[in-house]
């Protein structure tokens, strides 16, 4: 798929950023179908350290000031922030440089077989 597509694809999913669900149900919002991806991804996350940026108010501006101290420090660093302002793109970086539509479209490119896994794995929780 291509850039395009593969901004479509992610479109077609549940959008909190647009439509916020009336009720926060603990079915909508909970870490468990966060968890369970991880667990059908072997746990990436625990691969690498990071640093988790939450709270109400400066999390993108925050984020930015420890990528960029982190960058002069030599560090090679990833940043995932939402939303975007202009591209879907900004939203992932490493060191500072987005993601190509390339490299968006080859990532996106493996999620329709990585849903078909975890639908089957979790059937309970929908994606």
């Amino acid at each position: 798929m291509d850039y395009n597509e593969a901004l479509r694809y992610l479109y077609s999913f549940a959008n909190y950023e647009r439509v916020m669900p009336k009720v926060y149900s603990p079915t909508s919002f909970s870490l468990e179908k966060a968890e369970a991806l991880m667990a059908l991804l072997d746990h990436p996350e625990r691969q690498f350290r990071s640093v988790h940026v939450a709270g109400t108010k400066g999390k993108g501006s925050t984020a930015r000031m420890i990528q960029g101290i982190l960058v002069a420090a030599g560090q090679r660093v990833g940043l995932y922030t939402q939303p975007h302002l202009h591209t879907h793109r900004e939203r992932i970086r490493i060191n500072d440089q987005l993601i190509s539509p390339a490299e968006l479209a080859g990532i996106v490119n493996d999620f329709p077989d990585l849903v078909a896994r975890y639908t089957a794995a979790y059937p309970h929780l929908p994606p």
